[in-house]
């Protein structure tokens, strides 16, 4: 780490629909890095993330508030993700952002759990395409 730079982007403002920034393509690389895709094809797929907060965006950001309502739907008194990305979500993905490096064996507990989130939701997708391709 001579450089002293750290791949963990601190988020410095609130996000929402129709929003637009870098920070927005972040949110965007981490969501589909992270099994809560954005879309499928073009514009905010895997490696084609963008820098506006559309719909797509909101859906993904909604279903990772989803996956962790305990933290960051319930005590809002929400019975759903609300697709705004808030202090709360943003503390919480600052968190599983963390690099992880893979020459390494301390992983906190948070940072095992969330990749094992991923890849759950990852290979939940997968079955799902194949499923419409009657596989």
């Amino acid at each position: 780490n001579s450089s002293g730079s750290n791949n963990a982007t601190k988020y410095t403002r609130n996000l929402k629909l129709g929003d637009k920034g870098e920070d927005v393509k972040k949110l965007q690389q981490f969501l589909n890095r992270n099994g809560f895709t954005i879309a499928t094809k073009g514009e905010g797929s895997l490696g084609n993330e963008t820098t506006y907060f559309g719909p797509g965006t909101k859906r993904a950001l909604q279903a990772f508030q989803d996956s962790y309502r305990s933290e960051l739907v319930t005590p809002f008194g929400e019975k759903v993700g609300t697709g705004y990305f808030g202090p709360a979500t943003r503390a919480k993905v600052e968190k599983i952002e963390v690099p992880i490096t893979l020459n390494t064996t301390t992983y906190s507990q948070e940072s095992k759990l969330a990749l094992i989130k991923s890849l759950l939701a990852q290979v939940q997708l997968l079955q799902a395409q194949l499923q419409k391709m009657g596989r």
